[in-house]
């Protein structure tokens, strides 16, 4: 069913392009905006869009600060942020590199895997700048980590509701465990060297591929000035093959030394270990919801459980030291 009536300002833009609207596919997903595709006739044929609404934050980036960083965003077809529903159109790219990694062959996954990481590499380089002097100008503020305690605590809630079903989850050690871990987060984050901008929410669903076939990141709702671990650590929660997982690692932090990056600091290596911790635990809760929307079946969710779990005690344990 079309719903173009929630949609403010779309008719501004298609009087621009001469079009007329043929659909309407809101997509579903935790996503904290409404987004939705659009079908659009022209004289040229039917085109897809993506509209989004948008938060203040995320129209201060495409209003004000992604032309400095251009090739990791794409340029609005249409941005309006002096509205009470502010919104963007961006080109249909089509389906996002997780997507693509889904449906590939597991030995063809690690080249656009690490093309993944390395874009981030180089996010992180040139975002080290420039994040600090737009912080430095009021438009940049720290990553929140209370949002990260407040994510860990749905996700013990959600694996609690689980558990309660008859799931075999050891929620009250992993309740001990992640006390442990926030004890410590803000005092490691802030120790932690170098600092740059991120993305905050770097899966593999929010990289797309544009016609030139470079990648660009999509959703800068939680653009942040941070340690760039938690970039590469939300990322990492879409690969699951461990050896793939260390390549990808690898491959960022080799981006990073040969910009003169210090990744071999143990600072440097626990705060990987922390993100990764975080990051695992935050995005359970996303995984559980999508179970409970029903876009996520249950054979394939006991393996992302088991999976990040596995992940958390490693993480867990590499950490034990700094406790």
């Amino acid at each position: 069913m079309m719903e173009a009536a929630p949609l403010t300002g779309l008719n501004r833009f298609l009087d621009g392009i001469r079009g007329q609207l043929t659909a309407v596919e809101p997509i579903a997903g935790d996503l904290e905006q409404r987004v939705y595709r659009i079908g659009v006739r022209t004289a040229d044929g039917v085109r897809t869009f993506i509209y989004k609404r948008i938060t203040p934050h995320e129209a201060l980036w495409y209003g004000q600060l992604r032309a400095e960083l251009d090739a990791f965003s794409l340029p609005p077809l249409a941005l309006e942020v002096d509205t009470k529903l502010p919104f963007l159109i961006l080109p249909d790219l089509g389906p996002s590199l997780k997507d693509r990694v889904a449906a590939m062959p597991e030995e063809e996954r690690v080249g656009p895997l690490i093309a993944a990481a390395r874009r981030l590499a180089a996010l992180h380089v040139q975002g080290a700048e420039l994040g600090g002097k737009w912080r430095t100008e009021g438009l940049l503020n720290a990553y929140p980590l209370q949002s990260s305690i407040e994510w860990a605590r749905q996700s013990l809630e959600a694996l609690r509701k689980l558990s309660l079903a008859g799931w075999k989850v050891p929620v009250n050690r992993w309740q001990r465990r992640a006390d442990q871990i926030y004890a410590h987060l803000q005092a490691w984050t802030d120790q932690a060297q170098p600092w740059t901008l991120v993305h905050g929410d770097a899966h593999l669903g929010n990289l797309l591929c544009t016609e030139d076939g470079q990648l660009t990141l999509v959703d800068w709702e939680y653009f942040a000035l941070a340690p760039p671990q938690r970039d590469i650590t939300v990322l990492l929660q879409d690969v699951f093959e461990p050896k793939l997982g260390e390549r990808v690692v690898q491959a960022w932090q080799e981006s990073l030394a040969g910009a003169g990056m210090p990744v071999d600091r143990p600072e440097f290596r626990r705060m990987l270990e922390a993100s990764r911790f975080d990051n695992t635990l935050m995005m359970l809760a996303c995984d559980i919801r999508a179970f409970w929307r029903g876009t996520t079946g249950e054979g394939a969710l006991e393996k992302t459980v088991a999976a990040k779990l596995g992940w958390l005690e490693e993480a867990f344990g590499k950490l034990s030291s700094w406790l």
